[in-house]
């Protein structure tokens, strides 16, 4: 179902401003000194461990369909400039309460927007534990039939934490949202033709659009959740 005339006008605001936002960035990223490098298509099962980081990513990189990157715990990926991680197969992060993974921007002063995202496309599988993933300007993207598990992970200073577009039956519990903030607006979790997904037990703080926003989207579970210091309403639906 296209989204209403508003929806698309306003997205294409959000997506032009956030662009401009990741280029001026880009002009402060420091050089990859220290680390492994990555950009392209990920052919085959790959882990990336704690010795080869930091990992940059200086080019768009691709998990190919049927092919699993493992993200190890105390493991950092950079992102310099506006880059997309896309999953077509299943991207794996693995931290522990001890020892995160860090998705974060190589900028010295990022804002929220200066990485692109985390895109899970129709074919992809995302899981995600003991995560922080920040100043991008969607933290996950979740698209089509993609299927993502996430859990104990920190969103922070992202335009959008979780954004999904005509998918279902994701899980996001036990996780933190917090300064999603936009030039526009910023949102925690955004759902878009969404249905049958489940939000549970998280804390949404100092969000100045909706912590959660249901567009269209409907049969939604979003219980338990708190609520704490956001600038705006707490539960947005719209149709």
């Amino acid at each position: 179902m296209p989204a209403p005339s508003g929806e698309r006008i306003r997205a294409g605001g959000i997506g032009a401003v956030l662009l401009l936002a990741a280029l001026l960035n880009l002009l402060a990223q420091p050089s990859a000194s220290a680390g492994t490098p990555v950009s392209g298509v990920i052919p085959a099962d790959t882990t990336w461990g704690l010795a080869g980081s930091p990992y940059w990513v200086v080019g768009d990189v691709t998990v190919a369909s049927a092919v699993t990157l493992r993200v190890e715990a105390g493991v950092e990926v950079r992102f310099q400039g506006f880059r997309t991680l896309y999953v077509d197969g299943a991207l794996v992060l693995n931290g522990t309460s001890s020892n995160g993974v860090l998705l974060t921007s190589n900028g010295t002063t990022p804002l929220p927007g200066s990485w692109r995202a985390v895109q899970v496309n129709a074919s992809g599988a995302f899981a995600a534990a003991f995560v922080r993933i920040e100043y991008a300007a969607y933290g996950a993207y979740l698209s089509g039939s993609s299927r993502a598990w996430i859990s104990n992970a920190t969103f922070a200073n992202n335009t959008f934490g979780v954004f999904g577009d005509s998918t279902r039956d994701n899980v996001v519990v036990d996780s933190h949202f917090e300064d999603h903030r936009g030039i526009v607006e910023g949102y925690g979790v955004y759902l878009t033709v969404s249905p049958g997904n489940r939000i549970v037990g998280n804390v949404f703080s100092r969000t100045d659009g909706a912590p959660v926003a249901l567009v269209n989207s409907y049969n939604n579970s979003v219980f338990h959740n708190d609520f704490l210091e956001n600038l705006n309403r707490v539960l947005d639906t719209r149709s």
